[in-house]
C-alpha cells in the first residue's frame, strides 16, 4: 500500500503539471510544396484564409481555419494575375489584370466572389491605362480601393447601389488602407508638405476626414489598421536623419500606438528597436517584437498581443518571420520553412466552418496537408517531466512525515 501511495502521488503531480502543457492549441501549418521560396497574397476574415501566388497557378486557394483546402477560384485567364486580395463576410474581392497585355495599356478589374452562392461579378474597372488597384479593404456594404498610377487615389464602392466615389487624393502614394463599419483609415504623406506622414480617419456617413494629430510626424511609417472605434498605427523610435558626410539613416524601431475614436485618447502600447506593423481586431492588437537590425534581412522574432481592456501584453509565438493578417482571433503568419504559412488563435480555439454554406469545388483538390507546427510553444519536455517527478517525491515525503 505504501508503494501504491507513492505512485498515486507521482501520478497526481504529472496530471497537474504535464496535462496543461499538452492542452496548448497547435499551430496549423499550410505547406505549399513548391521548390522555392513562395510569395503571394494572403488574407483572412477570421474564418477563412485566402492564398494566391503566381507559382501556384492562376487561381485563389480558400482554406478553412483548420488548414483544409475547401475551394479553388480560377482567375479569368491563364495569363491573369492579381494586384490585391481581401475577404470579408464570406465575400472575396480581388483586382485582376492580364499579364499578356502591354503594361502601358493594361487595365484592371475588381471582382467579388461569394463563397455562399459561388457567383462572381464585376464591381469596379479602371477607366484608363496604368491605373492599378493595389489595395482592397471591405466591410459590410462598402469596399475601398487604393488606385491610380502612383497609388494616390481612394475610391469608395457601395455594394447596395453599385456606386463608386472618389473620397481622397494624396499628393504622393497612400501607404496603407483599411475599413471598419463607418470608418475608413489610411496613411499617406503629410498634406502640409512638412516632412513625415499622417494617419487619416474618414467617416462614411458624414463625409468628414479627420487627421490624428499625434500621427503628423517624421516618425510615422504610414501603416494603419482599424477595428470598431479603435485605430492602431506604428511610429518609429528614431526619426530619420542625415550625417554630415551625406549618409542617410531612415526611421528605426517601433512605437505601437492605439487611439480610441470615441474619446480621442491615444496610448503607446509597447516600444522596441525593430520594426513592426500592428494589427487590431476587437479588443486585441498583435505586432512583432523584433531585435534591432542594421540590415534589411528579416530575422525571426516574437508575436506579441495586447489586450486593450486589461492593458496587458503577452507573447503568442516565437521564431516568426512576419505577420500576414489578423481577424477575429486568427493570426496568420509565416516562418520556417518559407514555403508555408501558419494560423494560430489567441484563444486556443479554431473557428468552425459552416460547410453547408460553401460551394465546394468540383475539381479534385491536390494533397495539401495541414500539419501541426514542429515547434509548439508548450512542449512536454524533459524539464517538465523531471519537475513533475520531483513534486511527486516531495509530496510523498510530506505524507510520510505526517504519518
Amino acid at each position: 500500500m505504501r508503494l501504491s501511495g507513492f505512485f498515486i502521488t507521482i501520478l497526481f503531480a504529472c496530471i497537474v503539471i504535464i496535462v496543461p502543457c499538452q492542452a496548448a492549441s497547435p499551430d496549423i501549418q499550410i505547406s505549399q510544396q513548391v521548390p522555392e521560396t513562395i510569395a503571394g497574397y494572403i488574407s483572412t476574415d477570421g474564418t477563412f484564409i485566402l492564398f494566391q501566388s503566381e507559382k501556384m497557378g492562376p487561381e485563389i486557394l480558400v482554406y478553412t481555419a483548420e488548414g483544409i483546402l475547401s475551394e479553388k477560384i480560377p482567375l479569368s485567364t491563364e495569363t491573369s494575375k492579381l494586384d490585391a486580395l481581401a475577404i470579408s463576410g464570406g465575400r472575396i474581392y480581388y483586382s485582376e489584370y492580364r499579364s499578356s497585355e502591354p503594361a502601358y495599356w493594361r487595365n484592371e478589374t475588381v471582382y467579388e466572389f461569394s463563397l455562399t452562392t459561388g457567383k462572381k461579378r464585376t464591381i469596379y474597372a479602371t477607366t484608363a491605362p496604368q491605373q492599378r488597384i493595389t489595395r482592397i479593404a471591405s466591410d459590410g456594404d462598402h469596399v475601398v480601393l487604393r488606385t491610380g498610377s502612383n497609388e494616390q487615389f481612394i475610391i469608395l464602392h457601395t455594394l447596395s447601389n453599385n456606386s463608386n466615389r472618389l473620397i481622397f487624393t494624396s499628393r504622393d502614394s497612400i501607404h496603407d488602407l483599411d475599413i471598419s463599419g463607418d470608418h475608413i483609415v489610411w496613411g499617406c504623406e503629410r498634406g502640409d508638405r512638412e516632412p513625415g506622414r499622417e494617419i487619416h480617419v474618414y467617416t462614411i456617413s458624414t463625409g468628414t476626414d479627420y487627421i490624428i494629430p499625434e500621427s503628423k510626424s517624421d516618425k510615422t511609417y504610414g501603416t494603419v489598421d482599424i477595428s470598431g472605434n479603435r485605430v492602431t498605427w506604428t511610429m518609429a523610435l528614431h526619426a530619420p536623419y542625415w550625417e554630415e558626410d551625406g549618409k542617410y539613416h531612415g526611421m528605426r524601431g517601433s512605437d505601437i500606438r492605439i487611439i480610441d475614436l470615441d474619446t480621442n485618447i491615444t496610448q503607446s502600447v509597447e516600444k522596441n528597436e525593430g520594426y513592426s506593423k500592428s494589427f487590431i481586431s476587437g479588443k486585441n492588437v498583435v505586432y512583432m517584437k523584433r531585435p534591432a537590425s542594421d540590415s534589411n534581412e528579416i530575422v525571426p522574432a516574437t508575436i506579441r498581443y495586447y489586450n486593450v481592456l486589461t492593458g496587458t501584453a503577452s507573447d503568442l509565438k516565437n521564431h516568426v518571420l512576419n505577420i500576414d493578417d489578423f481577424k477575429g482571433d486568427l493570426v496568420i503568419w509565416d516562418g520556417e520553412p518559407r514555403l508555408s504559412f501558419f494560423a494560430t488563435t489567441l484563444n486556443g480555439t479554431l473557428p468552425t466552418d459552416v460547410s453547408s454554406e460553401i460551394t465546394q469545388s468540383t475539381t479534385p483538390i491536390p494533397s495539401v496537408v495541414p500539419q501541426k507546427s514542429s515547434t509548439p510553444d508548450s512542449p512536454v519536455d524533459p524539464v517538465v517531466i523531471v519537475s513533475a517527478l520531483m513534486c511527486g517525491v516531495a509530496g510523498y515525503a510530506l505524507l510520510k512525515k505526517s504519518e
